[in-house]
């Protein structure tokens, strides 16, 4: 099984969860067996959950059979079997050219500066609420992409699919003067990063973020979450 991401794709609002994943789903019991089934295993709760092994994408899918076999002696049940299906696909480009689109990069609180904090969704994944404070993070394309030189580079907010409210600000480090460096009009979506190679390690495919929000807003609402989005050429030996 392949899946091309020869395109730039926009990512759905909202951070991974059992919910999101299902959100356009409506309610009903298949939908809530299924939610249960990935928070239990995948998504826990202010846990890593399964973890993030070199940063591979997770890919997640179900099945209508069982390799249990379930009997009851002296009874018959009445069943519906369904297996929760996943794994790491490894992620792999085909020719020199690298797009890699939202959703695809890893992204850590390195310090949490006042009333700020973190959303955590399992598998590794943080979003942020940011209240009266901010959060420095270090964000990570997967290990592919080292040694590749962007010739783009963009940042990808999203949020919990809500209107966000207030002011966004992010500012990047700059890697010779280590200085934070602001990106101008930040908003839901897309954002450039100019001059993103004075910010980007080529070599760990990382670079460093500061979150905050405008000096007079209020307290935003639900998480933020942070993607990096690359376009590069990859030097063929």
């Amino acid at each position: 099984m392949t899946f091309d991401l020869d395109k730039q794709i926009e990512f759905n609002n909202g951070g991974l969860s059992a919910y999101t994943l299902f959100q356009d789903m409506g309610n009903n019991r298949e939908v809530e067996f299924k939610r249960n089934v990935l928070n239990s295993i995948i998504f826990q709760q202010g846990m890593l959950g399964i973890g993030l092994p070199d940063k591979n994408p997770l890919v997640i899918g179900w099945m209508d059979d069982s390799l249990v076999d379930i009997q009851l002696d002296n009874s018959t049940i009445s069943s519906k079997e369904t297996s929760l299906i996943y794994g790491y696909i490894p992620f792999t480009f085909e020719d020199d050219k690298i797009i890699i689109p939202p959703g695809f990069s890893t992204i850590e609180s390195i310090d949490i500066d006042g009333e700020s904090g973190v959303c955590r969704q399992g598998y590794g994944l943080e979003g942020y609420y940011i209240n009266r404070g901010s959060i420095e993070a270090k964000m990570w394309l997967p290990n592919e992409a080292q040694n590749v030189s962007p010739s783009s580079l963009d940042i990808y907010v999203a949020n919990e699919g809500w209107a966000t409210t207030g002011t966004i600000v992010i500012k990047l480090r700059d890697r010779e003067s280590g200085m934070w460096i602001s990106i101008e009009d930040v908003k839901l979506g897309r954002n450039e990063i100019p001059q993103f190679e004075r910010f980007y390690d080529v070599q760990n495919a990382s670079l460093e973020i500061l979150i905050s929000q405008g000096e007079l807003d209020q307290s935003m609402e639900g998480c933020l979450y942070f993607y990096l989005v690359m376009e590069g050429v990859k030097k063929l030996p």
